[in-house]
């Protein structure tokens, strides 16, 4: 590691410069962090501008910052918890842990803290930093820096609700909204506020306000803001008002906004310290007035909820920067106000580890809250980690797994971004991934298995017990972007993306094909004409079946079966089994070998033991819903001999997924026959579950 790091300094007012720091030595109960992001807040502005803030005052050269997230470079010998290259989010204060208010678990109010960027305390704005360990809290993969850098803020808005004793189904406003009365409004509807108003004079702020989680807004160029509140709240008032304006008139309105019992947490500090307050208000109506000094105990909570999907950052971040770029970001924000007020910009970040300049990372995606409940929405783009690749996503197929998915089964993990059939191009690599995969077109096996549970040591990785499933458990691609493990990722070669879209099923199939065992000259009938069960009647008859036999209940598909070498088709009747049955009994009269369901469907999978020979094969292909039942006779399948098999997804089956459709023992071409975008996913799903004359729905993201 180089012995030198870059930071901002503010040597004065108004002055920052970009110089040559030591990098710091963690202590034993200290970790050395490599920062990558770190949020622009008003302090540091503050800071900037005047060179004070209160009775903290910038006496010598500082580094501002305090909002930063990172991963660990390196631990004091004393520390057990984190580990080298884990991520982390940084909380800034760190305190003695041996005072009255510490002991007492308010620990915010230490007099002893250190609090990064306060003087003289130096910040983030930096390339490292060393922090002790019980003020480091791990990320998961999924959460941006960005996003971690984040959690600061918005442990704010957890504690300002946290002190004004919020109960779910209650009412909230929210006065100000710049960054921190956003979170705190965000927070207040995470902790189960039924509505959430916000209040401000700049529309853009309130537009941002909704499209993150307040129900109502209140302009207050057009409206008194208490008269408007009350109006809402049929003359009540709101049970809770958090003032984060640092505006005495703002501060007044919040009082006067609650109802009788009613809490005021008040977060903002006013210029001039003091605000003029109607006390027999306060008194009359037994309202409570909570300051709100920081925070404590609020990063998990905060990382939980980022993590999980419930608060969705994007609309705040308004620009990006790198370290390089801090003096002229700081003057922007010192001259940022536009004609009247109008200031668009919320959260700056500062990508310290990355040089480039532009709008910060995020990208259109489904999102699932909940089975049945899901949204296009922007989120974080994905970081990569070291031995990871970001894939532009191009086309991601919608499957009957979706809608199993959809309604919470097949081991769904919600929240979740699903889509499992993606294909498209590298456009990052991590620091362990061989370079010349950048750019390449490539298809993703979605599989993600841990090596080492009962399974696994067993080499049976299908059935592992930490199975992770892009799409299914994990982010998938209905997304712009997806982060995929290096050694999951195929070049497709002269593949077209419709073709490569298919090599997933394909991969299915492959794995259908060898835990079948198909034996030269066996009779095969198969239900189903999906995707998957049109691409494994292919390879069952390359695999050396004598006759491959296909049913399903739609002429035109049966024609398309037909033009892709599958000969041998049969029309089912679904009002009347017995015409297909007939048919299929003159034909065969003894039955088949192996009997194929590929359909999902109760009804068929009830009888496919009817078209069984002695001693054959039952495969169980296609999803069912996971509480349906059928009714077999014991006697019957002992008599008979028959095997009954189930075939579950797939684990490294896409090499010969890829050659078998780019030799053209597979043919894909014409399986795709509708196609939607992202915004469209609505009614792709709708195509799949409900619709007709469809075997292919693909999703074109970008």
């Amino acid at each position: 590691m180089a012995q030198k790091m870059k930071v901002a300094l503010l040597t004065k007012p108004g002055v920052i410069e970009i110089v040559e720091r030591g990098i710091p030595v963690p202590a034993d109960d200290e970790v050395l962090i490599r920062v990558r992001a770190v949020g622009l807040c008003g302090s540091d502005v503050h800071y900037y501008e005047h060179g004070k803030i209160g009775p903290y005052v910038v006496e010598k050269p500082i580094i501002l910052g305090h909002e930063a997230s990172g991963d660990i470079a390196a631990a004091g010998k004393n520390v057990r918890h984190l580990k080298e290259g884990q991520r982390v989010a940084i909380e800034p204060g760190v305190t003695c842990g041996r005072c009255a208010h510490c002991k007492a678990g308010r620990y915010n109010l230490c007099p002893h803290v250190r609090f990064l960027a306060t003087p003289p305390v130096d910040g983030a704005f930096c390339e490292y930093i060393a922090m002790r360990s019980d003020f480091v809290f791990p990320i998961p993969d999924h959460l941006s820096y960005e996003a971690a850098a984040m959690v600061e803020p918005l442990s704010v808005g957890i504690h300002a609700v946290r002190r004004g004793r919020l109960q779910p189904g209650q009412t909230v406003a929210v006065f100000g909204m710049g960054p921190v009365g956003i979170l705190a409004a965000v927070a207040a509807k995470a902790f189960g506020a039924k509505r959430v108003i916000g209040v401000d004079l700049e529309a853009f702020r309130l537009d941002v306000a909704l499209r993150m989680g307040a129900t109502d807004v209140v302009n207050i160029r057009e409206r008194d803001p208490v008269e408007a509140i009350r109006a809402m709240t049929d003359g009540i008032g709101v049970d809770l008002a958090v003032e984060t304006a640092g505006n005495p008139k703002a501060l007044q309105a919040a009082v006067a906004s609650v109802r009788r019992g009613g809490s005021v947490s008040v977060v903002g500090l006013p210029p001039q310290n003091e605000a003029p307050l109607n006390v027999s208000h306060v008194v009359d109506n037994e309202i409570d007035i909570r300051g709100v000094f920081r925070y404590r105990n609020t990063y998990p909570a905060g990382i939980d909820l980022l993590a999980a999907g419930q608060i969705d950052l994007s609309p705040m971040f308004t620009d990006k920067m790198s370290l390089e770029n801090t003096p002229e970001a700081f003057s922007e924000s010192h001259s940022r106000e536009e004609p009247h007020g109008q200031d668009r910009h919320l959260s700056v970040i500062w990508s310290v580890q990355n040089n480039s300049r532009g709008r910060l990372g995020a990208m259109k995606a489904v999102l699932y809250q909940k089975p049945m409940d899901f949204a296009v929405v922007d989120v974080a783009k994905p970081e990569i980690g070291d031995h990871q690749v970001l894939i532009k996503v191009r086309s991601c197929g919608v499957c009957r797994t979706d809608i199993h998915i959809h309604h919470g089964e097949f081991i769904a993990g919600f929240p979740l971004i699903p889509g499992h059939e993606f294909v498209g191009e590298v456009v990052e690599v991590g620091k362990n991934v061989d370079k010349s995969l950048l750019g390449q077109r490539v298809a993703a096996d979605n599989t993600v298995l841990c090596g080492h549970c009962y399974y696994c040591r067993r080499n049976e990785p299908l059935f592992c017990e930490n199975f992770y499933s892009l799409g299914v458990n994990g982010p998938g691609g209905f997304a712009e972007y997806v982060a995929v493990n290096h050694d999951k990722v195929f070049p497709i070669g002269d593949l077209s993306y419709d073709e490569a879209v298919l090599i997933e099923p394909t991969a299915c199939a492959v794995h259908g094909l060898d835990v079948i065992d198909v034996k030269p000259g066996d009779d095969i009938l198969l239900f189903g004409m999906g995707p998957t069960g049109i691409i494994l009647a292919q390879l069952l008859k390359h695999a050396g079946a004598a006759n491959v036999v296909v049913v399903g209940s739609d002429a035109r598909k049966l024609e398309v079966v037909n033009g892709l070498g599958i000969r041998q088709t049969v029309q089912m009747d679904r009002a009347d089994y017995a015409k297909h049955e007939k048919e299929l009994a003159e034909r065969f009269p003894k039955g088949f070998d192996i009997v194929v369901d590929a359909t999902g469907a109760r009804e068929v999978i009830q009888h496919l033991p009817r078209f069984a020979k002695f001693g054959a094969k039952i495969v169980i292909y296609g999803v069912a819903a996971e509480a349906d039942r059928i009714t077999l006779s014991p006697y019957e399948i002992f008599r008979k001999e028959l095997k009954i098999i189930g075939s579950f997804a797939q684990t490294h089956c896409f090499d010969r997924a890829i050659k078998f459709i780019q030799n053209g023992i597979v043919n894909v071409k014409g399986i795709i026959t509708h196609r939607f975008t992202l915004d469209e996913f609505a009614k792709a799903l709708d195509q799949v579950e409900n619709g007709r004359g469809h075997i292919k729905v693909v999703i074109d993201c970008q």
